[in-house]
């Protein structure tokens, strides 16, 4: 049984919103002015009825009703009876507010395909770990592109589904799925912020004290007394939920009359309402308040297991029958036990490793049973985090980094409050193991919620899933999106024998840069890495050192006439380009007129090339260039050509590749060469790395490299 989740006919929709607001508007006013509250729940009615003060607006709704496959007639209704139509028929609603016809009522054939495919990529990905954890290359090979394949096919779908080219389109489906996606991963972000971190999103006043009421009106206070009693845990103070609240409230807005109503509100606040508004999914100030009682919950969740395993059988039995939150969990606890083998054959590998492992996962289980009325009535709540639909702006403390459909997390803090210090020891990876697990249950609870308003029937309630997937020991953020380096310790519940290096993002990877170059990136990026692992400092100078040798090596290379570090180009014959004159074409005959009888003639295109960026960006620099050539004949022949062609600026040229390989880049040239530019894009991943580190060096212009100092 897990005790983070409700039984699925609980996950129910609430719509009604009005009803809230005038419920949640009369508790505010009750507790502001000491009123009664049915006093002030009629006063709202009052006051918002038709010829009240504010009158409610019931908007008008445009609505393509479809009555009939393919034919839509659009029709207005009011906003409160569209809701009420979606509720009556037990429609989908999306977050586009589309509204679909429930699977129970009739089921789509895309997503029946979509089922069968990702049960046929779960299949392929398994098969590929079997075959990295038995160092088959091969075979993982084959069986992750298998798995691609199967998630392009999948992700495809969306993009047809957006194209009126395909018998797929459908106008509502792409948005529909995004959106449900970006919903799903704010709800995990703003989980994840408030769990681990007490980081909520109250970017307004009105929100603050909207989650207020929310708080304290959706909580079981007396399920909530019983697991205080039953644990010892203690009510925060008045000065602790204020405090709590600026923490959040600081990283937003200052306005002391707005705070002063937000704590005359939590002044009225019962001890429970307290306890309810601070502990409710947020371990973190749990923790503040109550150190020992989480720091116990914690070393019991993190150790392995006690209970005695008696047969191997027994033990091949628990751990096929295991959820896969708790195989991840219990397999970090046990990452000796499992050396790098596949659970599956640790029975063969290792016996006694395998009793272990099934012992920490009856533990785990054992230990979950025992904190049971804890987590229902702090954590299986029906309270979901506030302002999810502002959440791209919040400020975070704990999400480092996301995309449409993740949350990457850190557990920093907590191995740090719990071991006392920054380390990679076995006790803090078994703790950030425990942050984790718990973190990702709270996500499974807030996401059925999510569904169960959306009005997804009871079978798939938990078919919209953020799966803990793997665990980064050190990542490394950079400023560019989708751009980090990281270690890879975990995949999908499966401790790797060896840590994988995890590079992301193209600047990154495999940008224009020289393979030997791409190297040193990667071999910085493992030092970084190796370095914070070890518990020491990083060497800065060791770190611009490397990068200043590189820089100018290029430089040097560039300077003596060798392309090395240009990028190749293609020239090709003049019938190809409907304007030669304003083609690549016009360089083969600037070479010809210009170079040629210095450095010697080339056979017409089509031929490589090398592409030569300038720094003559204007008239200006264009004189001063060919102001610097000592060959005045070349430069006399530069101009005119130039001047037949129109061209007062030049930013690249196209030189021939086999010219130069023969006699190197004409100095005339190298003097108009924009080095600073090509070394810059050259090893530009370095200075993603450098920015990683918090070293900002490079703007527009690019005044400042490395190597200008060393």
């Amino acid at each position: 049984m897990n005790h983070f989740v409700k039984a699925p006919h609980e996950y129910t929709r609430d719509l009604n919103i009005i009803k809230v607001y005038m419920e949640a508007s009369a508790e505010y006013l009750s507790r502001m002015t000491g009123k009664p509250y049915d006093y002030c729940l009629d006063y709202v009615k009052k006051t918002t009825a038709k010829g009240g003060k504010h009158p409610l607006v019931n908007p008008e709704t445009l609505v393509l009703s479809k009555e009939t496959p393919g034919n839509r007639k659009p029709t207005t209704m009011a906003f409160t009876e569209f809701l009420k139509d979606v509720v009556e028929n037990k429609r989908i609603l999306s977050p586009t507010m589309c509204v679909y016809r429930n699977a129970v009522d009739m089921k789509s054939l895309l997503s029946l395909y979509i089922s069968a495919n990702i049960k046929k990529r779960s299949a392929k990905k398994k098969l590929a770990h079997t075959a990295m954890m038995e160092k088959d290359k091969e075979k993982e090979d084959l069986y992750e592109n298998q798995q691609t394949t199967a998630k392009v096919k999948n992700n495809a779908l969306s993009g047809g589904q957006a194209s009126k080219g395909t018998p797929l389109c459908n106008k509502s489906a792409h948005s529909s799925l995004t959106s449900t996606c970006r919903s799903a991963t704010g709800y995990g972000n703003a989980n994840n912020e408030k769990f681990l971190t007490g980081n909520r999103h109250y970017w307004h006043p009105n929100v603050v004290q909207a989650n207020i009421l929310s708080i304290i009106s959706r909580t079981d206070l007396e399920l909530l007394q019983q697991a205080l009693d039953h644990y010892g845990i203690r009510h925060p103070t008045f000065e602790e939920v204020c405090e709590l609240t600026r923490y959040s409230t600081d990283l937003y807005w200052r306005s002391k009359p707005a705070r002063l109503r937000i704590e005359k509100l939590l002044s009225t606040l019962s001890p429970i309402e307290r306890s309810a508004y601070a502990y409710v999914g947020d371990l973190y100030h749990l923790a503040q308040y109550n150190p020992e009682i989480v720091r116990s919950f914690l070393a019991k969740l993190s150790s392995k297991g006690t209970i005695a395993v008696e047969t191997l059988e027994e033990a091949k039995t628990i751990a096929s029958n295991i959820d896969p939150d708790i195989k991840a969990l219990a397999s970090i606890l046990c990452a000796k036990e499992l050396e790098g083998s596949r659970l599956e054959v640790l029975h063969e590998t290792n016996p006694e490793g395998l009793k272990r492992f099934a012992s920490t996962v009856l533990s785990t289980n054992h230990i979950l049973d025992e904190y049971a009325l804890l987590i229902k009535a702090l954590w299986a709540t029906d309270n979901v985090p506030a302002s999810v639909a502002s959440l791209p702006d919040i400020m975070r403390r704990s999400v480092i980094a996301s995309d449409t459909d993740s949350t990457i997390f850190t557990t920093q803090y907590w191995t740090e409050w719990f071991v006392g210090k920054l380390d990679f020891s076995e006790t803090s990876t078994a703790v950030a193991a425990a942050v984790t697990y718990l973190a990702s249950q709270t996500i499974i609870h807030v996401l059925a919620f999510m569904c169960g308003n959306m009005g997804v029937e009871e079978s798939k309630i938990h078919q919209l899933a953020m799966k803990n997937e793997y665990m980064f020991p050190v990542f490394a953020l950079t400023p560019r999106a989708k751009h980090y380096y990281a270690y890879q310790a975990v995949k999908e519940g499966n401790v790797l024998p060896k840590m994988k290096k995890e590079i992301k993002g193209v600047y990154l990877k495999s940008s224009n840069c020289p393979p030997h170059v791409i190297e040193k990136v990667h071999n910085m990026m493992g030092y970084a890495m190796d370095t914070v692992m070890k518990g020491e400092q990083l060497s800065l100078r060791k770190i611009l050192e490397d990068v200043s040798s590189v820089e100018m090596e290029i430089r040097n290379s560039i300077e003596s006439g060798q392309f090395n570090y240009l990028t190749s180009g293609q020239i090709n014959d003049r019938s190809s380009y409907k304007n030669p004159d304003s083609s690549p074409y016009m360089y083969y005959e600037m070479w010809e007129e210009v170079f040629a009888e210095k450095y010697g003639h080339t056979e017409p295109p089509s031929y490589s090339s090398i592409k030569v960026a300038l720094d003559t960006p204007n008239k200006t620099k264009v004189a001063e260039w060919l102001a610097r050539m000592d060959d005045r004949v070349i430069a006399e022949k530069m101009s005119k050509w130039m001047e037949s062609k129109g061209k007062v600026m030049l930013t690249s040229i196209l030189l021939p590749e086999l010219a130069m390989g023969e006699r190197g880049v004409p100095k005339e040239v190298i003097n108009g060469i924009n080095i600073r530019g090509i070394v810059y894009e050259t090893i530009k991943p370095f200075y993603l790395v450098l920015e990683s580190f918090g070293l900002f060096m490079i703007n527009d212009n690019i005044t400042r490299l490395v190597s200008d100092r060393h």
